[in-house]
């Protein structure tokens, strides 16, 4: 096994810059069941329940503005169950330098809690 160790990482045109825009700025893995709780993270701070398969993330160094990517997966509590990733539509549907909401959604329509959803942001740190 080798080890890279470097002090700075440039990008073709001689910037940081172009390297370090595409990084996820942002990550969480959480337990949205029961009590919910944070498996592994980068850049969250906490994260808050907002009822039945609302969630919020809670970001530790701000975001420059609100303008940022979010991404996410769910994986159903249970076999054969197909749910998607809703940004921004949580309870009260915002997005923060601070902050972002969003909702797990059941293929029927119906919305609920998840055991595995991860998520992601990408943007500029303040």
């Amino acid at each position: 096994m080798s080890t890279l160790k470097v002090t700075n990482i440039a990008g073709l045109t001689g910037s940081s810059t172009d390297v370090m825009e595409g990084l996820a700025k942002v990550w969480c893995n959480l337990n949205g069941t029961g009590t919910i709780s944070i498996r592994d993270s980068f850049n969250t701070s906490s994260i808050r329940d907002d009822g039945s398969g609302n969630y919020a993330v809670i970001i530790n160094n701000n975001m420059n503005s609100n303008a940022y990517s979010v991404s996410g997966s769910v994986v159903g509590s249970s076999g054969g169950s197909y749910y998607s990733f809703v940004a921004s539509n949580g309870a009260n549907s915002q997005m923060a330098t601070t902050e972002y909401e969003f909702t797990t959604i059941h293929a029927s329509g119906a919305i609920g809690d998840q055991d595995r959803v991860s998520t992601s942001v990408h943007g500029d740190l303040a």
